[in-house]
């Protein structure tokens, strides 16, 4: 009878972790991109509101890279380098992208040669549609088209994005 007891009860604490493994185990990996859910997030010198406000980020939809996490809050990294904590009801996981290093020219298809559908400056945030070997997709402003992925951030070098 005592047996019987242990196994029920090993079962039943085996049920009782397997959503939690299972959360955990679909737990997206660090390093992440995310980008900035409202116009103003404050930015933490630690991961708490007790931490002094360092700086407030002013631009809804910019792209960070998250490197930690520590309950909810989301240490994070922008694309100039600076880094630091933001709580987690800042982000959303929509992705974005800065344009990086000169002015780039949006293109109708993944090519060189492909036709010119605008020119985007350096500095400008645009939704990142999708990735596929080394060109990406971007919507901006009414505009869609391909970039390659070496002229933007916000998507790790190769990373196939869908």
């Amino acid at each position: 009878m005592r047996l019987a007891f242990t196994v029920r009860a090993l079962g039943l604490a085996a049920a009782l972790l397997l959503p939690a493994a299972h959360a955990w185990a679909e737990a997206p990996a660090l390093p992440r991109y995310a980008s900035l859910r409202h116009d103003a997030v404050h930015v933490r010198a630690g991961p708490g509101q007790d931490y002094p406000i360092r700086w407030t980020y002013q631009r809804q939809g910019l792209p960070v890279q998250v490197v930690r996490e520590y309950e909810n809050w989301r240490l994070v990294r922008d694309f100039e380098g600076a880094e630091g904590w933001v709580h987690a009801g800042g982000l959303t996981r929509r992705r974005t992208a800065v344009v990086m290093g000169a002015v780039r020219v949006l293109r109708a298809e993944p090519a060189d040669g492909a036709r010119a559908v605008a020119r985007i400056e350096p500095g400008v945030v645009a939704k990142l549609d999708k990735c596929e070997r080394a060109w990406c997709r971007l919507s901006v402003q009414g505009h869609a088209g391909w970039v390659k992925q070496q002229e933007i951030w916000g998507v790790k070098p190769g990373e196939k994005v869908e």
